[in-house]
């Protein structure tokens, strides 16, 4: 390339020098230079440029790019600019170019601040006189130090500057710190740095011997920047803390928590509405207010609702703290804010009974203070934390607590007196009815009461007979001391609703039940008044009534001769009543008496005797009976051999029936007759002649005729002759016989009948086409033949067999096949059939293999052996043939197997053989696994890989690269697949490892520390990881403690790893001192949680669970503690006292350092459990002479006291009834505190026993 021009883009600023060769300025922002002679391909020309800075802010980065404008070739012809991205190093290409230039700090900058704080001032400015003397003139001012930072830049002749500065509020400069004379930086070094920097609005450092500074500067040319020219003021400063008293004892403790983000106000002392500055404090609570002017100030906070200042702080109960006068320079930190949180007090509910009293219990958490109860009504010291109280009725008490520093707090605590009921505990039954033959119930309720434990109980007893059955009516009622009263009425209903029972029995028909209807003879009319009765009723004697209606029937028309309608009637004295009636049906059942009937007799046909005429009847109810007579016959009368019977038959008036038979036996021992018995003859077999043969006879007249034959034949079973014999039977078993013989003619031929199914319907002389396996060995069972004067004739089978040639004549064999038959006479026939034997069916082949898969790599196996089975040819032929073709690829053999027989009929099967890979294709060459530095090292994929396959000549090869990871340790999975033709593939794999070896830098650990235990300082300063490679280092933390005596060591170890695993450590130790005591905790399931000083109430039952106190302690320091265990019991007088015994104790903790702690409380044990009475008998209901004895052996055992004495009362509530009370026997016992219990035992004495009542009668007995 020829003429090849450069562009420089000069960065805002900067100047192109005069000490620039070639360069020339286009305008105020672009220089060009012309490259002397051409730039070969490749040729690599660097070009410098010197830039005089005129104006840029510290510390500034400016960019100056340069670019290819244009160039021709040999020829003089523009070369086409195509740019492209910036140094890429592609020859033939032009390239743009950049170089960053940063820019030095300028002359004089640095800070304004306060002197004692640190504080930068903003609001101020600063003037600059160069050595012109007019301000301003001879600089370019960056920053003018309103924002508490100024920077300037001479642009004027060299000479001395001076700095001035001026602040709206007067600031004046300090007076402790100084400035110097005239600042002479010296020629040609480095910048100068005078003071320390500012952060998060502060200087780092205050110290006047850290920040010399100076308001003369002389600058000359090529003199280096200053840096840091802090000018330091005066100004007030007023600032502290705010905390949290956290462990609640009113001090200002090191401990205490500090508050974060609280609100401070700052006020003018003569106006406290209108705050002038307001503030919030930082993380570890300060408060500040800097840059103040001289002046009034009162710092003000707003306490939030249940807090107080501390005792021992700065702030008022009003939330301010007293006026501050401030001046120039002076500063005021005792304005400490500590809040110490409220208690609350709290008091719990009690209940009690009326006339009970419940000790009140009022308490806080921590602090000091007075307590106050109202209304004062009903207690013993309303001034103090627990008063007793004994209200009449339900009272709800506050309690006021205050400490007399802010602090107020209440809490209500109810006092619940139960008005108390009896009430039942158990309920019998309110109604109940019974009959007079049941016991009367009695059954008592029982009461009972919350508060009373000696219930009176009145039963009042009443009795009403209103003159059938009784009431009565019985009324309990409770009553308790407070004069409340409880009632319960039972009442029981005596009634008779039970009818007597009547009872009937007689002789002829046992028990008789209401409603019966009887039976009986008219023979038995005389016996019918013998019937008994009896009547019987639980409660009185019934009245009996009898009553007897009789009705006349008539046998005809209502079946019976009489009917007796008849029973009682009993009613009790309740008008209740029974009754048992009943009917007996009279009747006649026994039929008339006959006389006079003939006996049975046998006769002869022709001598039957006549019908007798001196019949009679008589009844024994209805008297002379009229006979009827009636006459049957059983056989034929014509046949001389029947049966006559002959009834006379009786009736009486109510329908009984007497019958009587005489039975004729008609009999005949004459045989019949036969007529037309043909005479012997000669007859052919086919027409033997047909007789007509008939009998008479002399009772039954026309008689029929049987026949039956004999048959005779030869020795070659020809029949010659039939012998035969008629026979006549009558009626009576008589039997006549006669006989004919017949002598026979045979001269006709048997017939002949095909019974093979194959030959079905053929006749003599027909032709058949059979397929050679359709021929089957004929005889003579396939014919039958008949004759007509013999039995089966014989039968010959005859086969005439000749071979032909299938191809040629169109049959393979030729048969004549017939039969001939002769009958046992001799004579002869004769069917004759043409047979054609045919082939048209192909052979079967044997063994031919099925399809199957065979591996590419592999040899076919050799054929198997197939062989042919034919219906007709035992010998035919088997030809193989095998052929290969491909498929979509794929090889495919075929292998087919074809078999003839000798009539030409064919037949072929073939087996497909499909080729299968079972092997992947194997891949070579796969280099193996490398660790490379950086990516840049990362080889590309080896050409030296190749795939080789069995089926497949050239299968598929691909590679891809798969990074796992990021950043500077990584790997890269490189993989090659194989594919062939057949779809199968195979993976190879490289690993190509990218490792850094250099591990993370931690910087900002704090170092190491001394502190007080309590003071540890639990926030981490915050650290910051870097590392070469990994933006994100993982950063661990882990912290140990070790015990030695009174102090321990912290150790905090901050440990970084980056990608690659490669670790930095960095420590700090804090070592801890221990001077604050142990907490201690005390705890039981009885009263919860126990503090310090505190007075618990307990039962005497509960003695043995006050040895299950939790105890626990807690150290700032951890560590072990010795506890010290102290326990005094003092006995107490219940009735004195009021308690069984006073116990103080408690513990003391000591750490390992010597701090101790205690906790003791004290323990009223009183004893409100009354004795429990054990062998009081159960209540019982006895009858008037079974009370039993007052004998029972009752004891009482008590929680607390021993040897208890039982007494016992016995007290009668008596009825109206002499024999009926109730006896209630009570036993009591009272405990050394005057708990009393008592027991009770109710026997109910009833007369249950009726009276015995006897009645005699006459009648009964």
């Amino acid at each position: 390339a020829y003429g090849v021009v450069v562009t420089d883009h000069l960065p805002s600023g900067l100047l192109l020098s005069a000490n620039n060769p070639g360069w020339s300025l286009l305008n105020d922002s672009t220089a060009t230079y012309t490259i002397p002679g051409p730039v070969q391909p490749g040729q690599e020309v660097v070009l410098d440029i010197y830039l005089l800075l005129y104006y840029g802010l510290s510390n500034a980065t400016l960019t100056n790019v340069a670019e290819v404008a244009s160039a021709t070739d040999a020829n003089g012809v523009t070369i086409n600019d195509i740019d492209s991205t910036p140094a890429n190093g592609v020859p033939g290409e032009d390239d743009t170019d950049d170089q960053p230039v940063v820019l030095l700090e300028h002359d004089p900058t640095g800070w304004i601040y306060c002197e004692k704080t640190g504080r930068i001032i903003t609001g101020g400015t600063i003037t600059v006189i160069g050595p012109n003397g007019i301000p301003n003139d001879e600089v370019v001012i960056l920053s003018d130090g309103s924002t508490g930072y100024y920077e300037f830049f001479a642009v004027g002749s060299a000479g001395t500057y001076t700095i001035q500065y001026n602040h709206p509020n007067g600031y004046p400069l300090s007076v402790d710190c100084p400035p110097g004379g005239v600042f002479n930086p010296p020629a040609g070094g480095g910048a100068i740095t005078l003071g320390s920097i500012a952060q998060n609005g502060y200087l780092t450092d205050t110290a006047c011997t850290s920040n010399p500074y100076y308001f003369q500067f002389d600058l000359q040319l090529g003199d280096p920047p200053i840096l840091a020219n802090n000018i330091p003021l005066q100004c007030s400063f007023i600032g502290s803390i705010v905390c949290e008293d956290t462990n609640n004892n009113d001090q200002v403790d090191a401990g205490d928590q500090r508050l974060a983000g609280a609100t401070v106000n700052l006020y003018d002392c003569a106006d406290l509405n209108n705050p002038i500055a307001t503030t919030l404090t930082d993380a570890n609570g300060r408060y500040g207010f800097d840059g103040l002017v001289p002046g009034n100030y009162i710092v003000g906070y707003q306490l939030p609702a249940g807090t107080r200042f501390v005792s021992n702080g700065a702030m008022n109960t009003n939330g301010y703290s007293d006026c501050i006068n401030l001046n120039w320079g002076e500063c005021d930190t005792t304005k400490l804010i500590c809040l110490y949180n409220c208690p609350a007090v709290s008091a719990a509910d009690h209940t009690i009974c009326f006339g009970g009293q419940a000790q009140l219990s009022a308490s806080v958490p921590y602090g000091q203070g007075n307590f106050g109860w109202i209304p004062p009504n009903d207690l013993d010291n309303p001034g103090i934390a627990n008063p007793v109280a004994g209200p009449p009725v339900t009272t709800v008490y506050m309690v006021t607590y205050s400490d007399g520093l802010g602090c107020l707090s209440s809490d209500d605590a109810t006092v619940n007196v139960r008005n108390t009921t009896p009430y039942l505990t158990y309920t019998p039954f309110s109604t109940q009815s019974v009959e007079c033959d049941q016991p009367v119930p009695f059954d008592a309720p029982a009461f009972a009461d919350s508060c009373d434990n000696n219930l009176s109980v009145v039963l009042d007893s009443t009795v009403q007979a209103p003159g059938c059955g009784m009431t009565i009516q019985r009324t309990w009622t409770a009553t308790n001391a407070q004069g409340n009263s409880t009632s319960f009425t039972q009442t029981v209903n005596v009634t008779d609703n039970t009818p007597p029972v009547l009872a009937a029995s007689h002789p002829l028909f046992g028990t008789i039940l209401h409603g019966d209807t009887l039976y009986a003879d008219c023979l038995d009319i005389p016996v019918l008044d013998s019937l008994g009765f009896s009547v019987f009723d639980f409660c009185c004697t019934p009245v009996v009534n009898f009553e007897e209606n009789i009705t006349a029937g008539n046998c005809t028309t209502d079946g019976y001769v009489q009917s007796r309608y008849c029973g009682w009637t009993a009613t009790d004295c309740c008008g209740n009543t029974d009754s048992l009636y009943f009917t007996i049906i009279v009747s006649d059942t026994t039929g008339p008496q006959l006389s006079g009937v003939p006996p049975d007799v046998t006769v002869t046909c022709g001598n039957v005797p006549p019908v007798a005429t001196n019949v009679t009847a008589t009844d024994a109810c209805s008297g002379t009976t009229p006979v009827v007579f009636d006459q049957m016959t059983w056989g034929d009368t014509t046949s001389g051999c029947y049966l006559i019977m002959r009834t006379w038959t009786a009736t009486d008036s109510c329908g009984n029936v007497s019958t009587e038979t005489q039975n004729i036996l008609v009999e005949d021992f004459e045989p019949p007759v036969l007529l037309n018995v043909p005479a012997n003859t000669t007859a052919d077999c086919d027409s033997v002649p047909v007789p007509n043969v008939t009998a008479t006879d002399n009772c039954d007249g026309t008689v029929p005729v049987s026949m039956s034959e004999n048959v005779v034949a030869d020795t070659n079973g020809c029949i010659r002759q039939i012998d035969r014999t008629f026979t006549a039977v009558d009626a009576c078993g008589n039997v006549a016989f006669a006989t004919q013989t017949i002598l026979l003619q045979n001269n006709d031929g048997p017939d002949i009948n095909i019974v093979n199914p194959m030959f079905a319907g053929n006749q003599h002389g027909d032709t058949i086409y059979l397929q050679c396996d359709q021929v089957s060995v004929l005889s003579a069972n396939d014919v039958t033949a008949t004759a007509d004067c013999c039995g089966a004739p014989q039968i010959e089978f005859h086969e005439y067999v000749a071979n032909g040639d299938c191809l040629t004549d169109g049959f393979s064999a030729r048969m004549i096949c017939g039969w001939t038959a002769t009958d046992c006479c001799g004579n002869v026939d004769s069917l004759f059939l043409h047979i054609f034997v045919v082939d048209n069916t192909p052979p079967v082949l044997v063994n031919v293999p099925a399809d199957m898969m065979y591996p590419c790599a592999g040899t076919l196996p050799m054929p198997p052996v197939v062989t042919a089975t034919d219906n007709c040819d035992d010998n035919a032929t088997v030809v193989f043939s095998e052929i290969t073709v491909f498929v979509n690829g794929q090889p495919q053999t075929t292998r087919t197997w074809t078999a003839t027989d000798h009539c030409g009929n064919s037949v072929s099967q073939s087996q497909l053989i499909t080729y299968t890979q079972e092997e992947a294709p194997l891949i070579l060459n796969v280099p193996a696994d490398i660790t490379v530095p950086t990516t840049a090292d990362v080889p590309a994929p080896s050409a030296n890989v190749s795939a080789t396959d069995d089926c497949d000549p050239a299968p598929s090869l691909t590679v891809e690269d798969v990074p796992t990871g990021s950043g500077c340790c990584y790997f890269i999975t490189r993989t090659w697949t194989a594919t062939d033709n057949l779809g199968l593939s195979s993976t190879a794999s490289q690993i190509i490892t990218v490792e850094d070896s250099q591990p993370p830098v931690i910087s900002g650990v704090a170092p190491d520390t001394l502190a007080q235990c309590e003071y540890i300082e639990m926030a981490f300063s915050p650290i910051s990881v870097t590392d070469n490679c990994t933006a994100n280092p993982t950063v661990q933390f882990a912290q140990d403690t070790v015990f030695q005596n009174c102090f321990f060591e912290i150790t905090r170890t901050w440990t970084a790893t980056d990608e690659c695993g490669n670790m930095a450590t960095e420590t700090r130790v804090i070592t801890v001192a221990d001077t604050t005591p142990p907490t201690t905790y005390a705890f039981h399931s009885l009263f919860g949680e126990i503090h310090h000083g505190d007075v618990l109430f307990a039962d005497c039952s509960q003695l043995t669970a006050l040895d299950s106190f939790g105890f626990a302690t807690t150290d700032n320091c951890g560590g072990e503690v010795v506890r010290t265990f102290e326990e005094n019991i003092f006995p107490g007088n219940c009735t004195v006292d009021g308690y069984v015994e006073r116990r103080h104790c408690g513990w003391t903790v000591t750490d390992a350092c010597g701090n101790t702690d205690s906790l003791f409380f004290t323990v009223f044990i009183s004893d409100y459990e009354p004795p429990v009475l054990t062998g009081v008998p159960p209540d019982a209901t006895v009858g008037c002479g079974a009370v039993p004895p007052n004998n029972a052996m009752v004891t009482a055992t008590d929680n607390c006291s021993s040897g208890l004495l039982v007494q016992m009362e016995e007290d009668t509530i008596s009825y109206t009834c002499p024999g009926t009370y109730i006896l209630q026997r009570k036993w009591m016992a009272t405990d050394s505190c005057g708990n009393a219990t008592m027991a009770t035992q109710t026997i109910t004495v009833l007369d249950q026993t009726p009276p015995s009542t006897f009645a005699t009668h006459p009648f009964f007995g």
